[in-house]
């Protein structure tokens, strides 16, 4: 809590550091931790050393760990973006022409924060769409015609 950055919040102590991580088998990722704590990672970035979560990653692939948590992506931008809008806002404090400045990449922000909102449920209209075409493949397969078939003899028993 005392030595690295703070990427998704300022509203704790925790602070992110590579270095701790390492040290600490990937709970040097603190910040990550506190402002999304339903995640199983604390390194989200592949690149970033948890170990902790490759061991629980590779529990979910053998089925002895399921419904792995993930915050999603928008989120996790939207918490980064937020923080780096309230870095640079603080440094403009002195600047001459800070309140042009201000108004102009809260403006940004807020057309970033809508983009992120419009790409969200673009992606999830399509996966609605990949869960429907899946669900009508499945309809015309033959596994489900045995399934139905199987079913009608064992009401049939």
């Amino acid at each position: 809590h005392y030595w690295g950055s703070q990427p998704y919040t300022d509203k704790n102590s925790a602070r992110d550091n590579g270095i701790i991580a390492y040290l600490t088998y990937g709970e040097g990722y603190h910040n990550y931790h506190h402002c999304f704590q339903a995640d199983y990672r604390n390194g989200i970035r592949w690149y970033q050393y948890d170990p902790t979560k490759w061991f629980i990653f590779s529990l979910s692939k053998i089925g002895l760990a399921s419904n792995l948590k993930r915050c999603g992506q928008h989120k996790v931008e939207k918490a980064r973006a937020e923080m780096a809008l309230k870095h640079v806002q603080d440094k403009l404090r002195f600047h001459a022409d800070a309140e042009e400045i201000r108004q102009k990449l809260e403006a940004q922000f807020n057309d970033f924060v809508e983009a992120l909102n419009r790409a969200t449920e673009a992606r999830k209209e399509w996966l609605d769409a990949k869960k429907c075409k899946m669900r009508e493949a499945y309809e015309k397969s033959e596994a489900m015609h045995r399934y139905k078939e199987l079913k009608q003899a064992m009401q049939a028993q």
